[in-house]
């Protein structure tokens, strides 16, 4: 049985859901298995999903009503055979020896295992962001003392914490299936998703691999505005993601 599944939940992405799903399966780690989650798309992303699915047969295409992106991982997850879960987003993409630094870490059942992130502006200014705690193993004493208070916010470096990104996080299926039934409930909400998880999931976890390497080519698109930012909403939303957090 695979390892790995990798999760793409996907929303009107037409521009960038082909390089997105060819980094995946691209991969030098190829015994994967890839989930695409249309949450309502209304361009052309489904039918291209549907012409790469027709190449490629480790790629599943689930379609559902528009419900956010919770619920698309939801979804991702529940659909999910292997006993590890990562994600891409559908605009975003990874460089190709991407999961094979994780392989040791799951064939020794840690629990999370995280990477670090690249800004990507362009072929030739990609950011990268390092670590701001050491890379190696911890367990369940060293993650509640060395990442428990940096994990908003590093106060020693005056930096952000420990990145929450879901797309930098192997995690274990079934622990991340208890925190989306048990933690996440049926919150909506259109901004801090990935910290919705990921702060819940630190609690479940009994170890965690940190590697210093870095595969995530997080897209900035520095003409667009995010369309959750622009909500008349968007405050509000944000008060909501914290009273959930607290």
């Amino acid at each position: 049985m695979r390892l790995l599944t990798v999760v793409i939940p996907l929303y009107n992405q037409e521009k960038y859901i082909q390089q997105c799903i060819d980094s995946i399966a691209n991969q030098s780690y190829f015994d994967i298995d890839i989930i695409i989650v249309d949450d309502g798309s209304t361009d052309n992303s489904n039918e291209i999903c549907h012409t790469l699915m027709k190449t490629d047969n480790r790629i599943r295409l689930i379609r559902k009503e528009n419900g956010g992106v919770i619920s698309a991982i939801r979804e991702g997850v529940k659909k999910c055979n292997t006993k590890y879960v990562t994600f891409v987003d559908a605009d975003d993409f990874i460089l190709k020896d991407a999961y094979i630094y994780a392989l040791d870490a799951m064939q020794k059942d840690i629990d999370m295992i995280t990477f670090e992130i690249a800004r990507y502006y362009s072929e030739e200014k990609v950011k990268r962001e390092p670590h701001i705690i050491d890379t190696g193993y911890y367990d369940r004493n060293a993650i509640e003392t060395t990442a428990f208070p940096k994990m908003i916010w590093d106060f020693s470096k005056n930096t952000p914490g420990i990145d929450c990104s879901l797309c930098t996080k192997i995690m274990k299926t079934n622990q991340l299936r208890e925190v989306l039934k048990q933690e996440v409930k049926n919150i909506k909400i259109y901004y801090g998703d990935d910290a919705a998880i990921i702060y819940p999931m630190f609690l479940h976890i009994k170890d965690m691999q940190v590697i210093g390497e870095c595969y995530y080519m997080h897209r900035q698109r520095n003409s667009e505005i995010a369309p959750y930012i622009k909500r008349d909403l968007f405050f509000g939303e944000v008060y909501e993601l914290y009273r959930y957090l607290v």
